[in-house]
């Protein structure tokens, strides 16, 4: 008897997973960086879509579909991004992309989803242009760099009571974005701008 029961338990296990696989897939493409300097960044990210997914996975099914995460990784590199970007388009499962996470990848590589209807939520993208453009593929859920940038600088000149500023930038997109919004506020409040840098450096700068 316990034979037969482990061979029906069997038999309805693999009958289930059948089913599930022929199910409609419907794929969630993750572009972000897995690799590189902010790989952490990118993984945590996907960790968080990851755990969504298997939330939503159940209600998919109901309607009649698989629902499935797909990892696309950028290296941080808009290059790089534009490569995944393609690969994305030409995969007939996926319906929308969560990414990318720097401003310097999700600008081009929204201009190449556009066309291809592919729709597109950066989760940490912040410069304007991300939305100013006019692209309806393309959505954020964090505050800009022209919200971000004046709150820092609110933050410099107020609580910390700053007179003298030296703005130091990594010149990525995303710092670069910042410099040009902390800069006029320092400007019009009379703060004595020492001097700004734009570099990549990270050893001598301290």
């Amino acid at each position: 008897m316990k034979t037969k029961a482990m061979l029906n338990l069997v038999l309805v296990t693999g009958l289930s997973s059948a089913v599930a696989q022929e199910l409609p897939i419907v794929t969630v493409a993750l572009v972000a960086p897995l690799s590189g300097s902010i790989a952490g960044i990118g993984k945590e990210i996907r960790e968080a879509a990851s755990l969504t997914l298997v939330q939503a996975r159940l209600e998919f099914r109901k309607m009649g579909f698989d629902l499935r995460l797909k990892s696309f990784d950028d290296k941080g590199s808009d290059a790089e991004g534009a490569k995944q970007a393609q690969k994305v388009i030409n995969d007939p499962y996926t319906l929308v992309v969560v990414g990318a996470v720097n401003s310097g990848v999700t600008l081009p590589v929204s201009e190449l989803l556009a066309p291809a209807h592919l729709g597109m939520v950066s989760p940490s993208s912040t410069n304007p242009k991300v939305t100013d453009r006019g692209l309806k593929n393309i959505n954020r859920i964090v505050a800009r760099d022209d919200d971000q940038g004046p709150t820092g600088a609110d933050f410099i000149l107020g609580t910390l009571g700053a007179k003298n500023v030296f703005v130091v930038d990594d010149a990525s997109v995303y710092g670069k974005g910042l410099t040009e919004q902390v800069l006029p506020v320092f400007r019009k409040a009379n703060v004595k701008l020492v001097g700004t840098v734009s570099t990549a450096e990270r050893k001598n700068l301290k």
